[in-house]
């Protein structure tokens, strides 16, 4: 999602005049005034430190005093911030470092200023854009308390169940033999599954193929394939990577609506969309 939302749209040109990126092009001159400073070692006068390449020993320190002219020739380039979401791997570690609370509210900026990707950032652009940022803190900061929570549960459990009579501090010797021998027997008496075969014999040749675990199998291996193909997508990509892309998702898309289809005629929408799984399938 983050992907969708910001590829791209975090980068600018080094001229702060230029929106477009079909603007950035060529190079621009950057005039500054350069304060001057004595430098005690060379006896010579030149700028203060960063500023531009300039010295002149003919002055003495009394004379080095005031600015000079400094002009430098500079090329345009259109770059996006380190952290972005230009590819799946950039998106993941600016996600990974936004999961720490480490500088989100610096990414949390940049998207709510970004704009598209031809175009640089522009203050307060997107405002609503910011609940993304807040969610994600949210979802990241709750899964990692709930992680921990998760650990202290699970060392109490297991202690508690440590016990030289084999009670614990919560059931008795005798409520702890019922609870192990209910669970033998639900071990040992596996569920049947419903049978939903269809009378008309075209019906239940396609419910034979569907329901079979090479057919699962085959659409598990569509999906992570579909899944890779997404990953493949990045920032700048050429027309003829973008049209492969296009096209492996259309030849996906195609797989998953014949999936639905063929299950939905074998096995009619009351018995498709009784299964949970099969819901989430199909409207997901």
């Amino acid at each position: 999602l983050g992907m969708q939302l910001f590829m791209g749209s975090f980068a600018r040109c080094d001229d702060e005049d230029i929106e477009a990126k079909a603007e950035c092009v060529d190079g621009w001159v950057n005039k500054t005034n350069v304060a001057m400073a004595w430098d005690s070692i060379t006896k010579s006068c030149g700028p203060t430190p960063g500023g531009a390449s300039y010295a002149h020993s003919a002055f003495t320190e009394a004379q080095c005093t005031g600015t000079f002219n400094s002009t430098v020739y500079v090329e345009r380039t259109w770059k996006s911030d380190d952290m972005n979401f230009d590819n799946i791997f950039l998106a993941m570690q600016t996600l990974f470092e936004m999961s720490t609370t480490e500088g989100w509210t610096a990414v949390m900026y940049n998207g709510v200023d970004s704009r598209s990707p031809e175009l640089a950032p522009k203050r307060d652009h997107n405002p609503p854009i910011a609940f993304f940022f807040v969610a994600f803190e949210i979802v990241a900061n709750f899964f990692i308390l709930n992680l921990f929570i998760g650990i202290i549960l699970d060392n109490f459990a297991r202690l508690s169940a440590e016990s030289a009579d084999g009670s614990n501090g919560l059931m008795t010797k005798a409520q702890v033999m019922w609870v192990k021998t209910q669970r033998r027997l639900q071990q040992q008496s596996e569920p049947t599954k419903a049978d939903y075969y269809p009378e008309n014999q075209t019906r239940k040749s396609v419910y034979k193929i569907v329901e079979r675990e090479e057919f699962d199998w085959f659409i598990m291996a569509v999906i992570v394939a579909n899944a890779l193909t997404m990953m493949m997508e990045h920032y700048n990509m050429s027309d003829a990577w973008t049209d492969t892309l296009l096209g492996l998702s259309i030849f996906f898309a195609i797989i998953f609506t014949f999936e639905a289809a063929a299950k939905l005629y074998a096995m009619y929408p009351e018995a498709y969309f009784s299964s949970r799984w099969n819901c989430f399938d199909f409207f997901c």
